[in-house]
């Protein structure tokens, strides 16, 4: 309602001053590099708003174009994050599967794609631990742990390790039971 309102208020200001302008008598003369133009003031005042729209267009096609290679490099870092959020849930259900091969496949590619994510080293080490090599588990463990964005998983898999039997978390070398 108070849109509706205000749109007719400047509906109403923008017709008084059209009207105004147009009972107003006078003419404009401008002389400039040998022309010379004759107009009304109305006119005048017409060709100067739109001269203005025109430039604000342009304005801001131009920071349009600008902002364009920036534009493009979030879109395609927004895909390879995505692929990379991807290969880590393949590589989690391949890893939860038991598939050896599958799970260190797509824990390379995620390690590609997103950059030291924690996850990934978590993805890693899970990945050793399938194929049996526990030198690389324990190292890519430490990694997660040392991560400072792995913190609160880091506390959670320590509470549930804490619930577990100590032949549970024997096979966990990453965890440590209390």
């Amino acid at each position: 309602m108070l849109r509706t309102l205000l749109f007719f208020v400047k509906l109403a200001i923008v017709v008084f001053v059209a009207v105004w302008l147009a009972q107003q008598p006078g003419e404009v003369s401008l002389e400039w590099l040998g022309y010379r133009v004759d107009t009304s003031v109305g006119v005048l005042l017409f060709g100067t708003f739109l001269f203005g729209i025109v430039a604000a267009l342009l304005y801001r096609f131009w920071g349009s174009l600008w902002h364009v290679p920036g534009q493009i490099g979030e879109f395609m870092g927004r895909g390879r994050r995505q692929r990379g959020y991807r290969a880590l849930t393949q590589g989690m259900v391949a890893v939860a599967a038991g598939d050896k091969e599958e799970a260190r496949r797509w824990a390379r590619k995620a390690d590609t794609l997103l950059d030291d994510a924690p996850l990934t080293m978590l993805l890693s080490a899970q990945a050793a631990q399938l194929e049996g090599d526990e030198r690389a588990a324990c190292a890519d463990s430490s990694m997660v742990s040392g991560a400072s964005s792995s913190s609160v998983s880091a506390l959670r898999a320590q509470r549930r390790a804490s619930s577990l039997s100590p032949a549970a978390t024997a096979t966990m070398p990453w965890v440590s039971a209390r």
